[in-house]
């Protein structure tokens, strides 16, 4: 496939969350976050952020995300904040774009 010079300026990632369960063990979920793509020139400020400022500066949506009831949740700053208060969902946000950034430099 070749490179094209127009890109967006998002792209989605999926991202998998485990999370203890009442059992002593794990179950995971799944759903996909819309991150903003960041030039390479702010690369290094991103470094310095704290992970909270980092997921609050980089996601801008996402999919399959749902409350209790199996409804979509809309895209928020509060609802981002209540998601990443959740301590195994704030992890695998945060190692999901690092990710996503070393394998697209890997890619290339």
């Amino acid at each position: 496939m070749s490179f094209c010079l127009a890109v967006k300026e998002f792209y989605l990632h999926p991202v998998t969350v485990f999370m203890q369960d009442d059992k002593g063990g794990f179950t995971s979920s799944k759903f996909t976050v819309k991150f903003r793509r960041v030039p390479l020139p702010e690369m290094d400020s991103l470094k310095a952020l704290t992970g909270k400022e980092l997921i609050q500066s980089v996601v801008i949506g996402w999919k399959d995300l749902v409350d209790e009831q199996g409804n979509d949740v809309e895209f928020t700053p509060e609802h981002l904040e209540q998601l990443i208060s959740i301590g195994p969902a704030f992890s695998a946000i945060y190692d999901a774009f690092w990710e996503s950034q070393i394998k697209a430099k890997a890619k290339n």
